[in-house]
């Protein structure tokens, strides 16, 4: 085994727990207020590695590590019975196989190619050291892991991305700097010493069946280690923890009735997500210009103090009170707002599937349709006829203006117009010009909202710049309205004034879009006013699904196949899980699983991700009110997005 590879092992597991950590915070220690634990860790393998060169018990460290690993779990299922514990257990266990399996390989293999897995694994560890330091500083401010909805997002987000890194912050040095301690030291010892590889085969399948065996010991122990767990404990680790599959607590499994409700055969309907709506024309005429003004991240109740301008117009015609985003990614609630569509990541799916009926069905009736977006990376389709694209993301500051700019000049011209004008300027960082900066203190424009620090100071620096990119907001939007009226086009004009989805600012640990379930990233406003539109107020609940027939109905459109519908429940979909389907209820929601063919529930929980009051009685005693709610759950997503 390489001195490399041995680093690495340990930077792995120190990685895990690292994480489990974040979860399970243990006491603070002033140390750590400058070093991160890995830091700690780390300076102690390169201890260990340094006596390697003179101690030949260290060439079997992974054997040891499986024995202690060993003793450790039959400790802790007579001390604590803590799933915190068994966690970190089972994270050395698998790294220890994988370093079992790994050295079987290149023992196995011809000295002539050894070179090859050595370099394959390197680049594997290297990776997986990466992975988990960047998710355990993630888990830090959004309490929630990494996933693969996260990475599908990447590329859309990919200039911001590589932009936030190229801050020159303490947090970013200090990024730096980890990842490189921990991918650079290992680097430093394999080139100091060369790899002795061990080419005892027996030795090394002893290894890994000692290994192997104490993994399946251990989980066979795990309903030892929940009993001293209650089930809605179980159940906040289990949300938490995201795509790490934890086996059901002893409670659930108990129950034959429960146990066939958490893990269902389920297929999503794809015709069911993306019905394509049969729009028939009911009136003569439809207002000339229809505009779509889609804000990005604002929260209902900070649009309603902090936008007053613009909230004046908002009041002549049609509010949703209630409403909702399908998803709390930009890209799913764009499409749903267009198509009526439930909601579903469309970044999965084919283009075929993605074009924009309202677009597309006006064209029939000779309107020109216009996509006006920031000029970088932004959600797009072969729907609109043209998308025009002002400005760059370094001029977050001035792009409001700059779109509804580009949106005022289209409104000229005489021919009839569908418009989607997308706004920026309150999508994190949140982005105004300093002059209009009137709440302080704030945080730094160019803070990596990520690494940043979770204190009290930061939360309301981070707030504060947040209400001043919606002051700006409205300083815009109603600077672009009065001008409209002036130039008497406001009266030609229908316009549809949403947000893509909400934004957390703090609330139960979570911060931005795209990271939680939380309700605040979904309780947003919706506006229509303007030509064709009365002054009337909806009071349940509706979601973007709902905006295409609720509006269309109004101003002459039917949609043949498709209605709203309105009230509790809604479904949703959580993007920072891949495959998280959420049936969100007035006060509590239900979270599942919806990958591999499987709907798997998660939790139930409040909608400010507690568990409290009624919810926490859902989990004690016999649990007939809780398989109750999880098989209404579970049939009312079947109905809506599967196949019955």
């Amino acid at each position: 085994m390489t001195n490399a590879i041995k680093i690495q092992i340990i930077a792995i597991i120190i990685l895990c727990a690292g994480i489990i950590w974040q979860i399970y915070p243990l006491p603070e220690f002033n140390l750590f207020h400058n070093f991160a634990p890995e830091h700690i860790f780390i300076a102690a393998a390169l201890a260990i590695y340094i006596f390697s060169e003179k101690r030949d018990c260290f060439k079997i460290f992974n054997l040891y590590l499986s024995l202690i690993s060993s003793v450790m779990a039959i400790i802790y299922i007579y001390k604590g019975h803590n799933m915190i514990n068994w966690l970190v257990i089972c994270s050395v266990f698998c790294t220890a196989l994988l370093l079992s399996i790994q050295e079987l390989l290149i023992s196995a293999t011809p000295k002539r190619l050894v070179k090859i897995p050595k370099v394959i694994f390197y680049t594997i560890n290297l990776l997986i050291i990466i992975w988990l330091y960047a998710d355990r500083i993630f888990l830090t401010t959004t309490k929630i892991h990494i996933s693969l909805g996260q990475l599908i997002y990447m590329p859309q987000v990919s200039k911001e991305f590589f932009n936030a890194l190229s801050f020159r912050d303490t947090s970013i040095f200090r990024f730096i700097f980890d990842l490189l301690m921990l991918t650079l030291v290992p680097l430093v010892f394999a080139i100091k010493r060369k790899p002795k590889i061990l080419n005892n085969t027996v030795h090394m399948l002893k290894t890994g069946l000692i290994v192997l065996l104490c993994l399946i010991i251990n989980l066979i122990h795990f309903n030892y280690f929940c009993t001293g767990l209650s089930l809605a404990e179980y159940i906040s680790i289990r949300i938490t923890t995201a795509s790490l599959p934890l086996p059901p607590h002893p409670a659930l499994s108990e129950s034959s009735s429960i146990k066939a409700l958490l893990n269902q055969p389920f297929k999503i309907d794809i015709e069911k997500c993306y019905s394509q709506p049969q729009i028939q024309l009911t009136k003569e005429s439809l207002p000339k210009k229809i505009v779509y003004i889609i804000i990005e991240s604002i929260k209902r109740d900070y649009f309603k103090q902090y936008m007053p301008r613009t909230a004046t117009y908002c009041k002549r015609g049609l509010e949703f009170g209630n409403h909702h985003s399908v998803s709390n990614g930009t890209l799913s609630a764009m499409h749903s707002i267009f198509n009526g569509s439930f909601p579903i990541n469309v970044l999965l799916q084919p283009p075929e599937k993605l074009g924009l009926v309202l677009p597309d069905f006006l064209k029939n009736f000779g309107y020109k349709s216009y996509l006006i977006t920031p000029n970088f990376n932004m959600p797009t389709s072969s729907s609109w006829n043209k998308h025009i694209k002002v400005g760059e993301l370094s001029e977050a500051h001035s792009l409001t203006n700059a779109v509804l700019s580009a949106t005022e000049s289209l409104l000229n011209s005489d021919e009839k117009q569908i418009i989607c004008s997308y706004l920026y300027n309150t999508h994190f960082n949140y982005f105004y010009p300093k002059n209009e900066e009137k709440y302080l203190p704030t945080i730094d424009e160019k803070t990596n909202l990520f690494l940043m620090h979770f204190t009290q100071e930061n939360l309301i620096g981070l707030r504060n710049r947040y209400i001043n990119a919606l002051l700006h907001a409205d300083k815009a939007l109603s600077n672009f309205f009065n001008k409209l009226e002036n130039q008497k086009i406001f009266n030609d004009c229908l316009f549809v004034f949403v947000t893509d989805h909400g934004e957390s600012l703090g609330e139960a640990g979570f911060i931005a879009h795209v990271t939680g379930p939380h309700v605040a990233q979904y309780k947003i406003m919706a506006y229509a006013f303007g030509r064709g539109i009365k002054p009337e107020h909806i009071a349940s609940a509706t979601t973007h699904a709902d905006l295409l027939p609720v509006i269309g109905n109004k101003i002459g459109l039917k949609l043949g196949n498709k209605s709203a519908d309105t009230g509790y429940p809604i479904i949703q979909l959580d993007e920072s899980v891949l495959g998280r389907v959420i049936v969100r209820h007035e006060n509590y929601m239900s979270l599942f699983d919806t990958n591999s063919e499987r709907l798997k529930w998660l939790g139930t929980i409040t909608n400010d991700y507690e568990i409290r009051g009624w919810i926490a009685e859902l989990y004690s005693g016999n649990l007939q009110k809780l398989e109750a709610v999880i098989a209404t759950d579970a049939n009312f997503i079947r109905n809506k997005i599967g196949y019955n």
